[in-house]
């Protein structure tokens, strides 16, 4: 296999996220290699590493009911965060539930599977629709 057959999670989240229709911000728990593929795509990018000196922020019902947050966030899109925290989590469950934002997780490990505790569980995030 030839490196230019080998694609990242989050080359192809910025590819499907941009083929969405009216997608246009995004809110991104990940790291710099994802935000740079979904600005690579034209789409306005919430980098949540603004977010990670508020993981000590203490959050009960009314610090959540006032949480400032982006009304113009159209999706969230979640990769590897080795900073991921608690704000980061409550940020996107308003965008998703507030905005009626897309849910995209670049990356899923599920049960059973090696490492699968390694990394944050993405759907645990998620919206029904």
């Amino acid at each position: 296999m030839e490196s230019s057959q080998i694609f990242t999670s989050g080359y192809l989240a910025s590819r499907y996220i941009s083929g969405l229709s009216g997608i246009k911000k995004v809110y991104a728990i990940g790291m710099q290699g994802l935000y740079d593929e979904l600005e690579g795509v034209g789409l306005s990018v919430i980098k949540s590493t603004q977010h990670n000196e508020l993981a000590s922020l203490p959050m009960n019902q009314k610090t959540f009911q006032d949480l400032p947050f982006d009304t113009e966030v159209n999706c969230v899109c979640v990769g590897i965060d080795l900073n991921f925290n608690y704000y980061k989590l409550c940020y996107a469950s308003l965008c998703i539930d507030k905005n009626n934002a897309a849910f995209v997780a670049c990356l899923y490990y599920g049960r059973g599977e090696k490492n699968a505790n390694l990394w944050s569980n993405c759907q645990s995030c998620g919206k029904n629709n």
